[in-house]
């Protein structure tokens, strides 16, 4: 049998374990944390794609081309609307 110190000392590292795992678990789950995660699977992702429409391109270049030229269009859809309508509102006024 173990003698009361041994079982003490032994609760004590099992509690030390504990409050490390814990505080392990809170650095973890803080926002900031998950939020730095989620940019770098956001980023593999992105790079896997990547990665994948390139070699897509090399065998269909015209496909690629267009999906390149409609993604961009899409991302950049405000700023080229704004660019639009300035443009043609512009045009109509003759002085």
């Amino acid at each position: 049998m173990r003698s009361l110190e041994e079982s003490k000392e032994e609760a004590e590292r099992a509690r030390a374990r504990l409050e490390a795992t814990f505080d392990t678990v809170r650095r973890r789950t803080k926002p900031e944390a998950l939020l730095g995660s989620a940019k770098d699977e956001a980023r593999k992702q992105a790079l896997k794609a990547g990665a994948a429409a390139l070699a897509s391109g090399r065998f269909r270049p015209v496909l690629a081309l267009g999906i390149a030229a409609t993604s961009i269009a899409y991302l950049f859809r405000n700023p080229l609307l704004k660019a639009l309508n300035k443009r043609l509102g512009e045009g109509e006024k003759h002085d």
